[in-house]
């Protein structure tokens, strides 16, 4: 018999985004070197851009088998743009290709997935592993305490805070335990500022949120001294992260002898093949392979901003019904040469709990967002029942009293952006309380965090029922385990900017990028123009594309005073190479879109931060950012030149030494928890121990 088929055998399914991608796959790495076996499952899309920009292929190939990337459509048409804008539907897209994949996948496996980490979007995989006995573990990609506002929707709605009305945007939010004196109304997420029944992504949100307490546990990407606030709350709800955050994981656990396969969506897949070295890079573990599934959108269907709410109902439409097949009758059934024995998914694929329960595989959510976003998400239920959602007015900076932990730092205006909408019937509401729901039934929680960072989050995830395991930050993790790490990018990266680096002078320069999903308009990119221009202050800055809505030829609408002071002073490329940038001696400041990857990557270097959220856990991240741990400043809800020149004179000048101290005392810790006996180092041995030994009660 095969030795592989001997180890412990887990499937990791991230949202086909990169951040989950990558979050989930450095999970997988972990899990491998720990010698558990990993199938990685994405969307085909994606896994084609895996193979083209990154070496996955070669990264599996040296985990000798226990790394396995496994396919999956994603149910759009391969012009599909598979843009944030259009996330639901991509969602729903996938769902329907994902399910039946799923079953027949965990029932097909010739080395039993014993079990599966998805993110909490895939609430639907639940009900799959629960009825064939497989644990599964949501991985929550997004923040604690934003997640926590997600699970107190309801509380706010009950509250009468969901539907808000007027303009000011400054009320407290009060119905969020734990936040009520930190988030005003423009803290909360987007969709509770409009009809939020309408809304695809708050309809995920929902539907995740629901799945969460049936998961056998929660992994958040972040670490308990962070989430300390939110902790306790979380714990008692439910269980508990994209591409590269996963991929990163997966690595971990081919390095642990785990046999991982990675299951991408096409669209996904394809962009790590044509940006990343994630295909070569994962050819050396043999324990390790990609798949794909399709996510049921178009090619040039949008992806990102408003498209992931019909990403995620394409993929619980399209994706679900594929994932199940192949858990069920196929590839990676009981009856296969290679069963799955735990299934890995994103805490956004809250779809998935109700297959792995089916199947009675092993559930694993991996939330990539922080825990205290994810924590924001799983108090929406207390928030719709106390009446604080939908919000009543258009007060942000009203206290939100109902989510536990956070009830003297979370104003409306710091909840994450759908709860801006105003109907708990909005898509992105129901899917959210989905969400609330299933993530509890997973069997465990991996986050991408660290305790001495997110302790009181991590406490309240603990009291959900899944084990919690908190093994970030992910990429230090795996940095520590190996001498050479990629990034697993989803865009080319352009390293003309080190070079442009090296002749700046020490902290000089303050890093500008609004990640991999988010937009702007030309307005909005002239506000931050402007400001950065006339803060003196050098700047490098990513325009990755597709990022600026209305700009045309960008080259004839820039005023020539901005092209000038950008040729003196400045540094513009369309991707750049976070991880090594951030780390670089001359960057001295982060204007950021505070998404959790990108703020636990600056939070490792050290590099204070100005937020400037765009949704999902951003808002919440931003808030923690600058009221929790005091690392930067919160800019949000706001895109004005002045306000854009103070913020980077205060971080870069007036408040430089307090926040350059403050960043160094947590990088510090960050760094010691990913030691030998540090709270993730520990963290992570537990989760390999009990992937091994399919041991999650």
């Amino acid at each position: 018999m095969d030795q592989h088929q001997l180890l412990p055998h887990v499937l990791i399914f991230p949202l086909p985004i990169q951040s989950p991608v990558n979050s989930m796959m450095q999970l997988a790495e972990l899990l491998c070197l720990a010698g558990i076996r990993v199938t990685f499952l994405i969307t085909k899309y994606n896994h084609k851009r895996l193979l083209r920009c990154t070496d996955i292929q070669t990264r599996c190939a040296g985990y000798h088998g226990l790394l396995q990337l496994e396919t999956i459509e994603d149910g759009l048409p391969e012009d599909d743009p598979r843009n944030v804008e259009k996330f639901a539907e991509i969602m729903d897209s996938l769902q329907t290709v994902a399910q039946p994949f799923l079953r027949e996948f965990l029932q097909g496996c010739k080395t039993p997935i014993t079990c599966v980490i998805a993110e909490g979007f895939y609430y639907y995989a639940l009900d799959i592993t629960e009825e064939l006995g497989i644990p599964l573990i949501f991985f929550e990609t997004i923040s604690p305490c934003c997640l926590w506002v997600y699970f107190c929707l309801t509380k706010l709605m009950e509250a009468g805070q969901l539907h808000f009305k007027g303009d000011d945007l400054d009320t407290l939010v009060t119905s969020i335990p734990g936040m009520e004196g930190v988030l005003r109304f423009r803290d909360l997420p987007d969709f509770c500022r409009r009809d939020y029944s309408l809304d695809g992504n708050a309809r995920l949100v929902f539907k995740s949120i629901q799945a969460y307490p049936r998961a056998a546990g929660l992994i958040l990407n972040s670490f308990a001294e962070l989430e300390s606030p939110v902790s306790s709350h979380l714990r008692s709800d439910v269980p508990h992260g994209p591409v590269n955050c996963m991929l990163k994981l997966a690595e971990l656990f081919c390095l642990e002898e785990i046999h991982v396969t990675f299951i991408n969506t096409e669209y996904i897949q394809d962009r790590l093949r044509s940006f990343s070295d994630a295909e070569p890079r994962f050819k050396r573990y043999p324990n390790f392979r990609f798949e794909t599934i399709p996510d049921g959108l178009p090619d040039g269907a949008p992806r990102t901003g408003d498209g992931l709410v019909k990403l995620w109902l394409s993929m619980e439409a399209v994706s679900l019904p594929i994932l199940t097949e192949m858990l069920t009758s196929g590839s990676f059934g009981p009856n296969s040469e290679n069963p799955a024995t735990c299934f890995i998914a994103d805490g956004f694929f809250s779809f998935v709990c109700d297959m792995a329960k089916e199947i009675k595989l092993p559930l694993i959510y991996f939330d990539t967002v922080s825990p205290c976003g994810l924590w924001t998400y799983l108090c929406l239920p207390k928030l719709i029942d106390a009446g604080e959602f939908p919000f009543k007015d258009n007060d942000l900076d009203a206290p939100v009293k109902n989510v536990e932990e956070m009830e003297c730092v979370m104003r409306r205006r710091d909840l994450p952006s759908f709860y801006r909408l105003n109907s708990v019937d909005e898509i992105l509401i129901q899917l959210l309380l989905k969400e609330d729901e299933q993530l509890p039934r997973a069997e465990a929680l991996i986050f991408n965090t660290f305790e001495e960072l997110d302790k009181g989050t991590l406490n309240l995830m603990r009291t959900l029922g899944p084990k919690v395991y908190a093994v970030g930050p992910i990429h230090t993790l795996l940095k520590s385990r190996l001498p050479e790490v990629s990034y697993h990018s989803l865009w080319k990266e352009d390293k003309s900017c080190i070079q442009w680096l090296n002749k700046q002078p020490s902290k000089s320069v303050i890093y500008v990028s609004i990640g991999s999903l988010a937009t702007m308009t030309k307005d909005q990119l002239m506000e931050i123009w402007y400001g950065l221009v006339n803060s003196g202050f050098r700047f490098l800055w990513v325009h990755r594309e597709g990022s600026i809505m209305g700009l045309n030829n960008k080259e004839d609408e820039i005023p020539e005073e901005l092209a000038q002071a950008t040729k003196e002073r400045g540094c513009i490329v369309s991707w750049a190479p976070q991880e090594e940038v951030l780390g670089h001696p001359g960057i001295g400041g982060f204007l950021t879109h505070s998404g959790w990857n990108s703020t636990l990557e600056s939070i490792v270097e050290g590099v204070p931060m100005i937020g400037w959220p765009y949704f999902v856990d951003q808002q919440v991240n931003s808030r923690y950012v600058s009221e929790v741990w005091k690392l930067g400043l919160d800019m949000k809800d706001t895109c004005d030149r002045v306000i854009v020149e103070k913020m980077v004179r205060d971080l870069m000048n007036v408040r430089r030494d307090e926040l350059l101290e403050r960043a160094g005392e947590m990088a510090n810790l960050a760094k010691s928890s990913v030691r030998q006996g540090g709270s993730s180092y520990n963290d992570l041995v537990r989760l390999v121990e009990d992937i091994k030994l399919t041991r999650f009660k």
